[in-house]
């Protein structure tokens, strides 16, 4: 994962199918009354971890030094890293192994608690009937999406000569001649194709929407394609194919099966929404202000008044600070600017989660299934962070080795690995941490101008001056 990825912005987690939560405890930030210079946000330590201590001089460089613009939603991806990587440095100088069981327990629950509500989602589409010819017949009618045959004849692009791909051609079109004959095309495909996959169904690949092809010739062959037509020869990274668009009758099954997990998707939202208003879920007044307040570092939430209630229970701020920590640090920074639709959304399916996991198991307790499954794995993830991290953050002074392993992961010397499990959560629970926001902010403001000034510069560096003597003057 680069640590410095461009935002996939912060999607609602639908049918609460990603929904997971560690346990921590509360943190504590710095609130600093009016505006700081520059001068003296350089000397400021920006953020604190226990003992550790990020300078606004280093959290400037790490920002001039980045692919992307100086931003707040960048500085919160490079401080949550600081913060994680200090206090897996301090938690590894006292020894911390992480490995007893009220530890792994806390760290697993949130896999445990997706797992339970999979398997309950799992359960409830394989109980749902099949889907009829009328359903299957009305998507493909509307042609948005599309099921296509395909005889298939294998090319490694980068280790074959012109010559082996000229037989394959005529092979092909040999082929292609037989078709135009009238010969049945699931039963050439059956002779033929070298898609093993696919050859014993005739071809059929699964039904798909254009925007699952990515742009090609074959994407665009296949597009053009009128029910029982045929195509000429098309090239892919895989080869030479050549496509067919079955009529609607020959395609029901790869319809329904597009078909089937879509229509027990939407049972699983009517279904969920209904629990949600026979429980009279409530999102509190401000609780979207609070949320976007909490998503910024060290993830502090005030006050103590539910942000959400229904009928039974309630998610009080440290609740949803825990699910917030659970979150990569790209998506809390989108969480802080999200829109109030987005924030309610997000709130409401926190509260959804927890209704349908108490409906589902009676209670919160770590089934011995799910610690059996969960446990050696989380163990093993944890000691893979722990020895990477090891050399790094243990010897000296651990500000310069926390500062050290962020600025190896934003060059790519070394690996960002998020915490496993809930450990973000767990690291934070056992960490004073604070942070300037007020220094962060000069910290970025200085920054930016002098980043595009490098970028524009850069720019200007390698464009080749115009030679007149190499341009073609018929070229416009």
């Amino acid at each position: 994962m680069d640590l410095l990825s461009p935002s996939l912005g912060i999607a609602p987690m639908t049918a609460l199918r990603a929904l997971a939560i560690p346990a921590l405890a509360l943190g504590s930030i710095t609130a600093c009354s009016g505006a700081v210079s520059s001068d003296a946000a350089r000397q400021a330590p920006v953020v604190t971890v226990g003992e550790a201590v990020l300078p606004g001089a280093a959290l400037e460089k790490w920002l001039l030094d980045a692919p992307g613009q100086p931003s707040e939603a960048l500085t919160s991806v490079l401080v949550s890293a600081f913060i994680e990587g200090a206090a897996m440095g301090e938690a590894l100088r006292r020894s911390e192994s992480f490995e007893d069981s009220a530890t792994v327990a806390e760290a697993v629950m949130p896999d445990a608690i997706r797992g339970t509500i999979l398997d309950f989602f799992a359960g409830r589409a394989r109980a749902m009937p099949e889907p009829t010819d009328a359903e299957a017949d009305s998507v493909a009618r509307l042609g948005g999406t599309r099921v296509f045959q395909h005889i298939l004849w294998r090319v490694d692009w980068e280790n074959v000569d012109s010559t082996f791909v000229n037989a394959r051609a005529r092979a092909a079109g040999l082929v292609a001649r037989r078709l135009e004959a009238g010969e049945d095309f699931a039963a050439v495909v059956r002779e033929v194709t070298e898609d093993t996959l696919n050859r014993q169904n005739g071809g059929f690949l699964n039904a798909v929407q254009r925007n699952d092809l990515p742009e090609s010739r074959f994407a665009t062959a296949a597009w053009r394609l009128q029910p029982g037509e045929i195509s000429g020869l098309v090239t892919s990274p895989a080869g030479l194919h050549i496509l067919r668009r079955p009529p609607i009758a020959e395609a029901r099954t790869q319809f329904k099966a597009w078909v089937a997990p879509r229509l027990a998707r939407r049972a699983d939202s009517v279904w969920v929404d209904s629990l949600s208003q026979a429980k009279k879920v409530t999102i509190a007044a401000g609780a979207t202000e609070r949320l976007r307040a909490g998503a910024i570092e060290p993830l502090v939430f005030d006050g103590d008044d539910p942000m959400v209630t229904w009928d039974g229970g309630a998610l009080g701020p440290a609740q949803v600070r825990r699910w917030v920590a659970l979150l990569p640090p790209i998506e809390r920074a989108g969480l802080a600017n999200a829109a109030d639709s987005v924030a309610t959304l997000f709130l409401r399916e926190l509260a959804q989660r927890e209704i349908v996991y108490v409906l589902v198991t009676g209670g919160s307790e770590l089934t011995p299934r799910a610690w059996q499954a969960l446990a050696p794995q989380f163990r093993n993830a944890i000691a893979t962070v722990r020895e990477e991290m090891r050399p790094t953050v243990v010897n000296g002074d651990l500000s310069a080795a926390a500062i050290a392993y962020v600025e190896s992961v934003t060059t790519g010397g070394q690996r960002y690995r998020p915490m496993p499990g809930g450990m973000a959560g767990i690291l934070r629970a056992r960490t004073t941490i604070t942070v300037d926001r007020d220094a962060i902010s000069a910290i970025i403001a200085a920054a930016l101008p002098v980043w595009m000034e490098r970028r524009a510069a850069d720019s200007a560096a390698v464009a080749p001056p115009p030679d007149s003597s190499s341009v073609d003057p018929t070229t416009p």
